[in-house]
This record gives structure tokens, sequence and C-alpha cells, in this order.
């Protein structure tokens, strides 16, 4: 813009300078003899200049800033497919944009969803730690309560079998005394001094029914510590006695099943 005006103000100086020596120099005009016909039309003929010579500069100025405006154009041209460019990627970028904030809300929810899952799993965690604990705990205790039961039981096994021992001894002492038989002397005397609460079930002894059961308290033998101190001699008079094979009661054992029931019957009886 300031470039114009220098360039009017040049112009305008030019033309000044023109018309001074147009009618000073060439139409010879004089401050001394001024003739108004001559003046006058040497003022018409330098306007006339002037004025061909405002429109040719209009002339080339409107030419040369033809170039420039089509330059400029050009300029807004591309400045409007720059914008149109822009506005393209700006709707592009918005709908990335859109996208990228929905894909994030849906990621937003499914970690909401996994953190609220993963914290219900934790507080289960817990309480199933939690009863994990106190059944170790009652575990522990019901443990060392058995263990002390353990330990009595121990030592009443320990008792019980020195007791088992202590009845060992004392029915071998026994047996050692009362070797033979004894119960046949008098046996109808034998059952008459024997309380009622030492008759025997004797049919807990495998091998000896009703019958021979009621044949042997006819002989006087209720008990299982009778059975138990049979010897020889004793195995035979009762086979004779009963009418069947000796082998028979040694075959199932009477002997060693009487002294076990015996047995039995002692420690229930402490």
């Amino acid at each position: 813009m300031k470039k114009s005006y220098l360039l009017l103000a040049l112009f305008g100086i030019w033309c000044l300078a023109s018309a001074l020596w147009y009618m000073f120099s060439v139409k010879g005009i004089g401050s001394a003899a001024i003739d108004p016909q001559n003046s006058l039309i040497a003022i018409i003929e330098i306007l006339v200049m002037t004025l061909v010579s405002v429109l040719l500069g209009f002339g080339i100025a409107w030419y040369m800033r033809e170039d420039n405006l089509q330059g400029k154009q050009n300029d807004v041209q591309a400045l409007l497919a720059e914008r149109q460019h822009i506005v393209k990627e700006l709707y592009a970028m918005r709908a990335r944009a859109k996208k990228s904030e929905h894909t994030l809300a849906r990621a937003r929810q499914t970690f909401h969803d996994d953190y609220i899952q993963l914290s219900r799993e934790r507080d289960r965690l817990k309480e199933d730690l939690t009863v994990s604990l106190n059944k170790r705990s009652d575990l522990k205790d019901e443990c060392t309560l058995l263990q002390i039961q353990l330990g009595n039981e121990k030592q009443k096994v320990e008792e019980l079998a020195a007791n088992l021992q202590s009845e060992q001894q004392r029915i071998a002492q026994k047996e050692k005394e009362n070797s033979g038989v004894r119960y046949f002397i008098n046996p109808f005397s034998i059952a008459a001094t024997i309380e009622s609460s030492d008759i025997d079930d004797l049919k807990k002894i495998k091998g000896i029914g009703p019958v021979i059961e009621k044949k042997l308290n006819m002989l006087g033998i209720v008990s299982f510590k009778q059975i138990s101190e049979f010897n020889e001699d004793a195995i035979d008079q009762i086979a004779h006695t009963l009418k069947f094979f000796p082998d028979r009661i040694k075959r199932d054992h009477w002997v060693q099943q009487a002294k076990e029931l015996a047995f039995l019957g002692s420690v229930k009886s402490l």
C-alpha cells in the first residue's frame, strides 16, 4: 500500500513538472506577457496530456496488476483446496476421535466389569482363606485332642497288656497247679458250687452247639475257664464221655478259644 502511494506522489510530481516545462519552455508563456487564450489552450493541452498519462498509467498498472491478481487467485484457489483438504482431514479426525471415544468407553466398561469380577473373586478367596484357616485351627485342636486321647488309649493298652501278661502268668500257674482232670471226680458237686455269674455261653466256642453244651453242663463244665484248663487226659475223657472223636476238640481249638474268651471276660469285668 505504501509503495502505491509513493508511485502516485511521484506521478503527480512528474505531471506538475511536465506541465510547467510545457508551459514555460514549449509554449513560451512567461510571467511578463501572459496571453489568456494561449494559457487556456496550454492548460487544456496539459490536462489532456495528463489525462492521457493517467489513462496510460492506469492501463499499465491494470495490466501489471492482472498478473498479480492471477497469482493471488491461484494462491486463493490453492488455499481453498488446502482448506477443503484440511476440512476433510478434520472430519476424518473427528470420526476417528469419535470411534476412539467409543472404543475407550467400551474398554472402560470392560475394565470396570473385570475389576468388579476380580473384586468378587478376591472377596471369595478371602472368605475361602478364612474358612480354611478356621478349619485348620479346628483340625489342629482336634489333632491335639486326638493325640491326648491316643496317649490315654496307649496307656490303657499298656495297662491291658500288663493285665494280660499277669493274667496269662496266673493262668499258666493255675494250669501247672491244676494239671489233670479234676472236674470228673464229682462233676455234679463242682457244678453245684459254681456261682450263676460264672456260667458262660459255651456256644461261643466254635465246634460247640446246643446239644454238646448241654452235655458239658451235665458234666459240670459251664465256664470258659474250665475248658481253658483242659489237658490231653481231660480231652480224651470228655471225648469218651461225649462219644465223639478227641481230634474234634483239638481241631476246633476249644482250649485256645476258651482262654481268649476267659481273658476277654476278665478284662470286661475290670
